[in-house]
């Protein structure tokens, strides 16, 4: 029994005496300015970054004040042939979308989504801001090769039969020297879709291929009305239309069956018939080149002469 209160009593004191070691230790100054140090680092990072973000914010929101002006727009390579009219259109669209404010990507984002669904655009590559503000177009563009005539007149399609939003009376149609399609069966699409149909695109390569021959001025429209046979079985499906006549072409370009001979040959007869006569029609006659051998014919339609291009 002594022996447990002596114990305890010894265990006692030992801890009393570390208590007061460890009170009796000395203040470390070099330890208390680390630590100031350390925190006054830290504050002023912050202090830091805190100006930065609200001084950037107040700089975007100055030079936005000062540059509230529409930017000037530039269409990188914008063909000759685009109309004033559609080409202001195009950077009045651009320069309203756009905020002056160089720090802001995000409208030129919005600038590009807006000119892609254009009529007049194929594809947007690139819309960037110049650092003197200027906006830059970098796009490609639907260049028109034809028009459609339709009940409300003729529209202004590109190679795909995209139809472009320009629609012109048969006389000034004529007047722009662009192959004219008509006899489609289909009404025509909203701007920027294909017009639908099989006939439409046979007479846009007969079209293409017209455009590139010497005598390509003595055609006034391409006839498309019989396309498929839908009119009259066994006559050409499509046919040239001149001022005094028809020239009953037959299949599209690449469409021919095979008693049918190929455009080259039906070519050759044209380029015959422009070399003895000078004209398509000659005599104010229709001419089918859709055989081996070139065929003319009275407005009656009786066949009269039969020649080869031999």
């Amino acid at each position: 029994m002594g022996w447990f209160l002596t114990k305890k009593t010894a265990k006692k004191g030992k801890r009393g005496s570390t208590k007061s070691k460890q009170a009796a230790q000395p203040w470390d100054p070099q330890k208390t300015l680390r630590m100031m140090r350390a925190g006054g680092w830290t504050v002023a990072a912050l202090l830091a970054i805190g100006a930065w973000f609200f001084g950037e914010s107040a700089l975007q929101r100055q030079v936005g004040k000062t540059q509230a002006t529409l930017p000037i727009v530039n269409l990188i390579d914008a063909p000759q042939w685009m109309p004033g009219p559609v080409v202001d259109g195009l950077r009045a669209t651009v320069a309203a979308t756009v905020n002056p404010n160089p720090f802001d990507g995000a409208s030129l984002e919005a600038a590009a989504a807006e000119l892609q669904q254009s009529p007049w655009i194929e594809r947007i590559y690139r819309v960037h801001r110049q650092p003197a503000g200027q906006i830059d177009v970098i796009a490609a563009y639907r260049r028109p090769i034809a028009l459609i005539q339709a009940e409300d007149g003729c529209h202004l399609v590109d190679v795909r039969g995209t139809v472009l939003p320009l629609v012109y009376p048969i006389e000034k149609a004529q007047a722009l020297g662009l192959p004219i399609v008509q006899g489609v069966a289909q009404a025509p699409p909203r701007a920027g879709e294909a017009w639908p149909g099989g006939d439409v695109r046979a007479g846009l390569r007969l079209g293409l291929l017209v455009s590139t021959q010497s005598w390509a001025d003595q055609v006034l429209a391409i006839d498309v009305s019989n396309y498929g046979g839908r009119l009259t079985a066994g006559k050409a499906h499509l046919s040239l239309l001149t001022a005094d006549g028809a020239v009953r072409w037959g299949r599209a370009p690449g469409d021919e069956q095979f008693y049918e001979p190929p455009a080259a040959t039906k070519l050759a007869h044209i380029d015959l018939l422009i070399r003895k006569f000078a004209s398509l029609t000659p005599g104010r006659q229709d001419v089918d080149v859709s055989g081996d051998t070139i065929v003319t014919y009275p407005r009656a339609e009786a066949a009269t002469v039969q020649y080869t291009s031999q």
